[in-house]
């Protein structure tokens, strides 16, 4: 009776584990697809519709190294890891433009090549990671 219930314990910790991989493994890339989104929202929407999409999809960094701390811990392959930093490339930009050197004048440009290289990596990195068999 008593290996019946460790049994049925180990079981649900199993099944425990497989949804919170699951949801590891998932949210990067749905947030990534997301904040791609939002990003065309500030190129295209009125300015109320960025605050909005800034208070929905900003990212710090705490959070970034937070998603690569999990998946590394999950054993997760690179390509999950490459989506977990995507959201970082539009903070570098931002970075650069308030310290290194002013993009104002080419913002749109740079900020329309952020989001196809975005949408580039979380398309490459959704491949490997749920259609391809050789995950690294």
């Amino acid at each position: 009776m008593e290996k019946d219930q460790q049994r049925l314990n180990l079981e649900g910790l199993v099944r425990k584990l497989r949804s919170v991989t699951l949801a590891v493994q998932l949210l990067p890339f749905v947030y990534g697809f997301l904040f791609v989104l939002a990003m065309v929202a500030y190129l295209v929407l009125p300015e109320w519709i960025s605050v909005i999409c800034d208070h929905l999809f900003y990212v710090s960094l705490v959070v970034i190294i937070y998603n690569l701390i999990l998946s590394r811990t999950l054993k997760l392959c690179a390509w999950h890891r490459a989506a977990c930093l995507v959201p970082l490339l539009p903070e570098l930009v931002s970075v650069a433009d308030q310290t290194i050197i002013d993009l104002s004048e080419q913002a749109a440009v740079i900020n329309i090549w952020t989001i196809i290289t975005m949408t580039f990596i979380l398309l490459i990195s959704a491949y490997k990671v749920f259609f391809s068999n050789g995950r690294r």
